[in-house]
C-alpha cells in the first residue's frame, strides 16, 4: 500500500528547486591547504552506479553485517545529563557509529574515552537495542583496525559468536558505509550548530560543547527520514513496523527556544 507522506503537499511546487539555506552552505565548507587548486568548471553528474544493488548485498538480512567506525572531535562536548558543568576530562571527546548494512539504521554512542572498555559498553547497548526492538542479533562486524582489533574487543566478539573483518592499511574506502554515514551525520550536526549560532545566542545555546546533542539529533532524524525511492525509513526496515511519521512531524528545529508553561498559569491560578 502507498506510504503516507511525511509532510502533505499544499501547493504544486514539484518542479521547483529546493532552496539551500546559508547554514547548509556554510556547513559544507571544507578545510583546504593554501596550495589547493579550485576547479571553476563543475563536472557533469556521475552516471548511475550499476553496482549499487551488489554493494547493498540483497542476500543479507538484518543483523548479518554491521559496519562501525570511530570519530574524534577537537572540542570537548557536554554530557546529556546534568548541567554541563563537568570538567573537561569528564566530557565527550568522540564516539562510535554503528551502521546496520541492510536497513541503513545508525546507532551512535558518544564516548568520553575512545578506549576498548567504553567502546564495548556502546557495542552492548546497540546489541541490546537491536534485540529488544527488532528481535535480531549481530553476526558480523566490519571496521577499520584501531580499537576494533584490540584484544578486549576481539574477546567480546568471540564470546558472542560474532565474526570480524577489517579494512586494509590506509584503505578507508573498504569501510565506506561507516565513513560515509559519519560524514553525513557530522554535516547535519554542523548545520544545526551554525543555525543556532546565527539565530539564537543567549544563555550559551551556541556553545560548541553541545555538539554531542546535535549528533544525537542528527542520527534520530536520519533514522526517520523515508528513502526517496522506497519511501521506507531505516527505522521501519530494521524493526518491521510501519510508521505514521507523527514523531517527525512534531520535531522542532534543533536548538530553538522552548518555553515551559508554569503549573499555576496552566491551571488558571
Amino acid at each position: 500500500h502507498e506510504m503516507p507522506p511525511v509532510i502533505k503537499s499544499m501547493h504544486g511546487g514539484a518542479n521547483c528547486e529546493v532552496p539551500v539555506s546559508s547554514c547548509t552552505q556554510m556547513s559544507f565548507g571544507k578545510r583546504k591547504s593554501t596550495g589547493a587548486r579550485v576547479s571553476k568548471v563543475r563536472p557533469p553528474p556521475p552516471p548511475p552506479d550499476e553496482n549499487a544493488e551488489i554493494l547493498r548485498r540483497p542476500d543479507l538480512s538484518v543483523g548479518n553485517v554491521v559496519c562501525c567506525d570511530q570519530y574524534e572531535c577537537s572540542k570537548v562536548g557536554r554530557l546529556e545529563l546534568g548541567y554541563g558543568r563537568e570538567a573537561e576530562k569528564q566530557c565527550y571527546t568522540g564516539g562510535t557509529l554503528y551502521v546496520e548494512s541492510v536497513s541503513g539504521f545508525i546507532w551512535n554512542r558518544n564516548q568520553v574515552s575512545l578506549g576498548a572498555a567504553e567502546s564495548i559498553l556502546g557495542k552492548m547497548e546497540f546489541e541490546d537495542w537491536l534485540y529488544d526492538n527488532a528481535g535480531k542479533s549481530v553476526s558480523h562486524y566490519h571496521s577499520d583496525n584501531g580499537i576494533f582489533a584490540s584484544k578486549e574487543w576481539r574477546k567480546h566478539c568471540k564470546v558472542k559468536l560474532q565474526t570480524q573483518s577489517f579494512s586494509g592499511v590506509n584503505a578507508q574506502h573498504m569501510n565506506g558505509k561507516a565513513e560515509r554515514n559519519i560524514g553525513v551525520i557530522m554535516s547535519m550536526a554542523r548545520t544545526f550548530l551554525i543555525n543556532v549560532s546565527l539565530s539564537w545566542t543567549g544563555n550559551g545555546v551556541n556553545s560548541t560543547r553541545l555538539w554531542p546533542l546535535a549528533v544525537n539529533h542528527a542520527v534520530w532524524i536520519h533514522n526517520r527520514l523515508p528513502d526517496p525511492v522506497t519511501g521506507i525509513t531505516p527505522l521501519e526496515r530494521i524493526t518491521g513496523m510501519v510508521s505514521d511519521h507523527r514523531d517527525l512531524q512534531r520535531t522542532h528545529v534543533w536548538g530553538c527556544p522552548v518555553f515551559v508553561l508554569a503549573d499555576k498559569l496552566a491551571n488558571g491560578q
